[in-house]
């Protein structure tokens, strides 16, 4: 997934109820939203198809436990880095924040980070499949349907946001990432950034 790198490679919905998001993200974007894994009683967590068969991302159960510890209903989006260490140090550096790091078997390493201006996102080292070692995500696509097409950054501080993304690309100082494409502040209603 080399190519990837500081590109939204996944997407996650993380709701309190699960059910009604499938009701909802099935009728009105048309994707299929698992249901509930029996297998797994540890982690209510369901993958999104799109009509072709490909992922659109997945969507994880807030339980109470995780309310109560901070986390709030929204879709996070997953940006690849090739050193999960030295994005989160980037991150605090430019004033962010780290929230939690984990490393889940066969997916890789995760931790969920933020921007001085409280905006959150997962950097991720992914594992790449065995028979597949340099995979690319298919998530994000401009034209396909069913496809996200666009991310975009909405701070109160749009220079901060604009300075920080840079130096958490993993070594790609020169490029911003491709994610921060517009940046909103409440009051403007947007600033162009590329």
């Amino acid at each position: 997934m080399a190519s990837d790198t500081g590109a939204f490679i996944w997407y996650e919905l993380m709701t309190p109820d699960p059910d009604a998001a499938k009701t909802f993200y099935d009728a009105v974007i048309g994707w299929n939203v698992a249901s509930r894994n029996a297998d797994r009683a540890d982690m209510n967590y369901r993958m999104i198809r799109r009509s072709d068969g490909g992922m659109a991302g997945g969507v994880l159960a807030l339980s109470q436990q995780m309310q109560d510890g901070g986390a709030r209903p929204g879709w996070y989006g997953y940006v690849h880095v090739a050193d999960v260490d030295a994005a989160k140090q980037a991150f605090e550096e430019a004033g962010g924040a780290v929230h939690f790091d984990q490393v889940m078997e066969g997916v890789g390493r995760m931790a969920l980070v933020s921007d001085p201006a409280g905006a959150p996102l997962y950097v991720m080292t992914p594992t790449p499949p065995a028979d597949d070692p340099d995979p690319k995500s298919d998530l994000f696509d401009y034209v396909k349907a069913k496809h996200f097409r666009w991310n975009d950054l909405q701070s109160d501080d749009p220079d901060g946001a604009l300075a920080l993304s840079p130096k958490c690309s993993a070594g790609r100082r020169q490029a911003r990432w491709r994610w921060v494409s517009w940046v909103t502040t409440p009051s403007s209603g947007g600033v162009r950034t590329t």
